[in-house]
């Protein structure tokens, strides 16, 4: 019997999801399912990591194959085993991670990552997959044809006994009959036998348990994300994000080098909540990152909560002029001064009608593109926190237009609806699931 410090499965589960009472058992990982988009996401990219730690190492020892290393006696990389029910599901629900699991089915078995797949038709693997699978099963057939497809030249065929099976080794075909491991017959008993066996495993287990997938948790905090965040990427004014969903690692952005930047978004997605949390964050670290904030609210008082954590806080559109003026003067000068302990600047302008102000004054409009062409490195920054949602090229107003060469747009609309900028096709394809609360889109 092999320990989970030995062996470890990860169950791809796009049949009858029966592989998920497997979750509990310690040499078992992860089971994915077919709605674990982002669990399959982040499962690709740990296995891609652990295919070039693991041949970087046996480069290193010298050796050409996993079994090699475990000859030596080495156990720092466990056996992985992945097995795929129903691939053709996979395949059609997942067709942009096709390649990165022929690359583990092409690499994986000789640093110690082997692949197990099932498909209903030998047509749900394709050529591609087939030349990557030397060793292959298969049951009873409805068309006889399927033999030859899955075993070249394969002129045997089974009779339909349940469990009879024709398998390829050493390049000659046996016929053989798979072993039953739970043999109830009603399956809810057949499930109390996997759970049985499964407290029966893990009780003898003397391993720590298989690795984990990471996958975004349904409530991220902020204590999480600290937990997460490699300490040394905390530099002053570094904000946390929150969880990239693609690579799983905590985003993070460094206020002091945006100097301009727009969030657009519903407040059912959190658009309000993004900006206090911004700015609560920021604020948090005062003693050691320095801030003087400036509010323009629009006339709801949205963000009236932050008035006494201001140096100005004002829902007057038109003094926003006359304050902006002034600022890109107060910028021009901290060029030639050392700001290394100077507060960071940091302007929230929240109000439509004062971007529409800002923009009917083309001389102001000529300041703001001059400073932030020549005080990039004067600590400051300026958040339009309420972006309508229009074509920021065509139907913006011209201070908003300023965005479009500033890639720094924090998006709170599900994709279909984004109007600011056109999101590709190969976004509109990758982002599928629709956004939760205080889900975003960040370009």
């Amino acid at each position: 019997t092999y320990s989970s410090d030995d062996v470890q499965i990860y169950l791809l589960d796009f049949a009858s999801m029966i592989l998920k009472n497997f979750e509990r058992l310690k040499h078992v990982g992860d089971v994915i399912t077919s709605s674990d988009e982002e669990k399959l996401k982040s499962f690709f990219k740990k296995m891609e990591e652990e295919l070039i730690r693991r041949k970087d190492k046996l480069a290193e020892m010298g050796l050409s194959s996993y079994s090699a290393y475990r000859e030596a006696e080495e156990k720092e990389f466990p056996q992985i085993i992945i097995m795929i029910d129903n691939v053709g599901v996979f395949r059609e629900l997942f067709s942009s991670m096709d390649d990165k699991l022929l690359k583990l089915a092409r690499d994986g078995a000789a640093v110690g990552i082997c692949i197990m797949v099932t498909a209903l038709q030998s047509s749900g693997l394709g050529y591609r997959y087939m030349s990557n699978f030397p060793k292959r099963l298969a049951l009873y057939c409805n068309d006889s044809s399927e033999y030859s497809s899955v075993f070249e030249r394969c002129r045997t065929s089974l009779n339909a006994v349940p469990g009879r099976v024709l398998m390829s080794m050493d390049k000659s075909i046996y016929e053989g009959q798979i072993y039953v491991a739970f043999p109830a017959e009603k399956e809810i008993d057949k499930v109390k036998e996997i759970r049985a066996f499964i407290e029966e495993i893990n009780h003898k287990d003397v391993g720590v348990g298989a690795t984990k997938i990471p996958a975004v948790p349904n409530e991220l905090s902020l204590e999480m994300m600290h937990e997460m965040i490699d300490p040394a990427l905390m530099k002053p004014y570094t904000l946390p994000l929150g969880m990239n969903f693609d690579t799983m690692d905590i985003d993070t952005i460094n206020i002091a080098n945006f100097q301009i930047y727009g969030v657009c978004g519903t407040e059912e997605l959190g658009r309000k909540n993004f900006i206090l949390y911004s700015v609560e964050e920021l604020l948090r670290n005062q003693d050691e990152a320095p801030i003087n904030l400036y509010v323009f609210d629009d006339k709801s008082e949205e963000l009236k909560i932050l008035a006494n954590r201001t140096v100005l806080y004002t829902t007057d559109e038109t003094s926003v002029l006359s304050f902006l003026r002034d600022f890109f003067a107060k910028m021009q000068e901290r060029k030639v001064q050392d700001v290394t302990t100077m507060p960071l600047e940091y302007v929230i302008i929240n109000s439509q009608a004062a971007y529409e102000l800002i923009g009917n004054d083309q001389e102001l409009v000529d300041l703001c593109v001059k400073c932030l062409t020549e005080c990039q490195q004067c600590k400051y920054s300026i958040a339009l926190t309420n972006l309508p949602n229009v074509d920021l090229q065509w139907n913006a107003t011209p201070f908003v237009k300023l965005l479009k060469d500033a890639p720094n747009l924090f998006v709170l609309y599900q994709m279909q609806d984004i109007a600011l900028f056109l999101p590709d096709i190969a976004a509109r394809k990758q982002y599928t699931k629709p956004l939760t609360e205080n889900e975003m889109f960040f370009k």
